[in-house]
């Protein structure tokens, strides 16, 4: 923001950046990830920070300006030796210079900054400007964009004066215009001036009226074409005397200060710049360094604040409660709306000012993650490395997720509440397969090689998850397997030994889990036939399976999933369910209907979601309520045997 030409707001023209570019927006739960492409052309000085911003103001990016938590930085520099009643200071666009106008001896000082936009470091440059001619009470002072045009207020006239600078910003080449625009009719206790971006709009702040009142010219920074517009409404509710104020660079915010009391408070506008939009934001930030305070600025990125007085007679730096703006793409802006769209835009920052908006992100819309859940994989040779996704706590279809890294079906699923993994499963050709994928629940794309499991299991393998490890077991793999497997979900690598089950077998396809243990069973398919007998492991203690209890008929490639208390076990028309921290066999549920094979399941802490061959519909039942299945929405592709995951199961509990 380059405040160093007295109050201008928004950027250099020439040395300001050129926009970002090709912006777009990922959405999120609450939250969208905005990227872009930098500018080539970064002005006269490097890029400092990005601001982002959604196009109707309803999430904002991080950034400063964030008053309510700023803190005093213990720096200040003091204006007594050239005037001990100062009454407005400013900054030139890259904080190396400062200008200070005081009412005791009714002149404009001139500073320089060693370090910018530090006031601890300011001297004085022995150079000033005399505008008692015109003034003896002056209140603020302002320049237009390129140095070459002065402006002072004050009370003794009601009046803003207009003068010339010879030498660009060097007050004591300036001379008196014969340029003045009343402001009497207005208030009778002008306080403060600020132009906007173009210089066609003047802002004067007045503590008689409490308002701001605009001022529109039809020729820039040429006070005798200006003609009163438009005041705002009164400040009183928050400052009955206010003398300072500032708006952020897009216009969109306003910061208005006093000394009673002493504080700064927020506002917003609705329209950038439009004194009849200004709402209040409840958010102020009160000080105690200055009790008599006549300004409120920013250095050019916001992240510090000042304020100075005549009861001190010095300006003071705080720290905003932000940093700083981001430096680079992407920025997640949080706190957004799920279901709401939003379209973003991007402002690029260097030391000389911003640059114009980006063109506008599409429109892009958060949606809530908790309960997604993926179907990994399928019988379809033709569409086996095919996720889809949906909602567990929405009825609704199947969409596309992204593809496996290879066709597969029938292998296990394991999941942390940000992480799917899909292991092994038999490929189109009848291979066991020894490979692992995993994706991100927040991103639809498609699956990266996570490792191998110790040994391939294809047709039906039992599996499932606390919120860190994932376990693999049985399946086939050239002959029928006992092995017990498992992954840390959080970190890519190979499976690690676990422990056996008994007997060997594959088809069992399924498993869960209440985040302590890990419940599988049934399978079929060996030299002893379907199976009905139940198994369980404690996930974080490797070891071998101990027996649970048994299923009420044995069955193979069932689906069997839970909430942190209940599992439920569906296949053909059967729906069973048992307590997982509790041993012991299966119980009635209820009927599945229409009635599927080779079935799979997932859930969240309320619902089951069962799919199955022969069809592409899904069917739910509520986990906590025994009862018949209730239509639940379709899938793109026919899940039979697909790999189940949720961010939400309950081994994640």
């Amino acid at each position: 923001m380059a405040k160093g030409k007295g109050g201008f707001i928004g950027q250099d023209g020439i040395n300001a950046p050129d926009p970002a570019t090709g912006v777009t927006g990922t959405a999120g739960d609450g939250q969208v990830t905005v990227s872009w492409t930098a500018p080539s052309d970064v002005g006269g000085a490097a890029i400092t920070g990005y601001s982002v911003q959604s196009a109707d103001g309803s999430g904002v990016g991080p950034g400063p300006y964030d008053i309510a938590n700023a803190s005093y930085d213990s720096k200040s520099f003091g204006f007594s030796g050239q005037d001990a009643n100062m009454s407005d200071v400013i900054f030139n666009d890259d904080g190396t210079r400062m200008w200070m106008v005081g009412g005791a001896n009714d002149s404009v000082f001139a500073y320089s900054l060693s370090t910018a936009y530090d006031v601890s470091t300011a001297s004085y440059d022995s150079v000033s400007f005399s505008v008692a001619s015109q003034e003896t009470a002056p209140q603020s002072v302002a320049f237009n964009d390129d140095g070459t045009k002065m402006y002072v207020t004050g009370f003794s006239t009601d009046a803003v004066y207009q003068y010339s600078l010879s030498t660009a910003y060097n007050v004591s080449t300036a001379s008196y215009d014969s340029v003045s625009l009343d402001v009497s009719s207005q208030d009778t206790a002008p306080q403060k001036i600020l132009w906007n971006p173009d210089g066609t709009k003047l802002y004067m702040l007045g503590y008689a009226s409490d308002k701001i009142s605009q001022y529109n010219l039809s020729s820039a920074y040429n006070l005798s074409t200006a003609s009163f517009s438009v005041s705002s409404a009164s400040f009183s509710s928050e400052t009955t005397v206010p003398t300072g104020m500032t708006f952020t660079p897009d216009g969109t915010k306003l910061f208005v200060g006093g000394f009673t009391p002493a504080t700064v408070f927020q506002y917003s506008l609705s329209t950038a710049y439009d004194l009849t939009t200004i709402s209040y934001d409840n958010i102020s930030f009160s000080y105690t360094e200055e009790s008599d305070n006549r300004v409120v600025m920013f250095n050019n990125d916001g992240t510090y604040l000042y304020v100075a007085g005549p009861n001190s007679d010095k300006i003071y730096q705080y720290t905003s409660g932000i940093a700083g703006y981001p430096t680079a793409s992407p920025v997640t802006i949080t706190g957004l709306t799920n279901g709401t769209s939003y379209t973003f835009n991007v402002w690029a920052i260097n030391p000389f000012g911003w640059s114009t908006a980006s063109d506008a992100s599409g429109s892009v819309s958060p949606v809530s993650l908790t309960g997604r859940a993926i179907w990994n994989g399928n019988t379809d040779a033709s569409n086996s490395t095919v996720m889809q996704y949906f909602l567990i706590p929405t009825t609704g279809n199947a969409a596309d997720f992204g593809d496996l890294t290879v066709g597969r079906r029938g292998g296990g699923g394991m999941s942390s509440s940000t992480r799917s993994l899909a292991s092994g499963g038999t490929s189109n050709s009848g291979t066991s397969q020894n490979v692992i994928d995993f994706v991100e629940f927040a991103t639809l794309s498609n699956a990266t090689d996570f490792g191998d499991l110790t040994v391939a299991s294809g047709n039906g393998a039992a599996s499932g998850s606390s919120s860190t490890r994932g376990i693999h077991a049985l399946g086939a793999g050239g002959s029928y397997t006992n092995v017990i497997q498992y992954n840390t979900i959080a970190s890519a690598g190979n499976a690690t030994d676990f422990g056996d089950a008994s007997p060997a077998r594959d088809n069992v396809c399924g498993g869960c889990s209440n985040g302590t243990r890990l419940v599988f069973g049934g399978g079929g398919y060996s030299s002893s036939g379907s199976q009905s007998k139940m198994e369980y492991i404690t996930i974080a203690s490797t070891g071998n399976s101990a027996d649970f209890g048994d299923l009420a008929a044995a069955t193979f490639i069932y689906g069997m999933s839970s909430n942190s208390t209940r599992g439920i076990v569906a296949r053909g028309t059967d729906i069973q369910y048992i307590t997982i921290a509790s041993t012991g066999n299966s119980t009635t549920f209820g009927t599945l209907s229409p009635s599927r094979g080779d079935c799979t399941s997932v859930s969240d802490s309320t619902r089951c979601v069962i799919t199955g061959s022969g069809t592409d519909d899904m069917d739910y039942v509520t986990i906590a309520s025994t009862g018949n299945s209730t239509d639940f929405g379709d899938l793109q592709v026919e899940g039979q045997q697909a790999m189940g995951t949720s961010n939400a199961h309950g081994g994640l509990s």
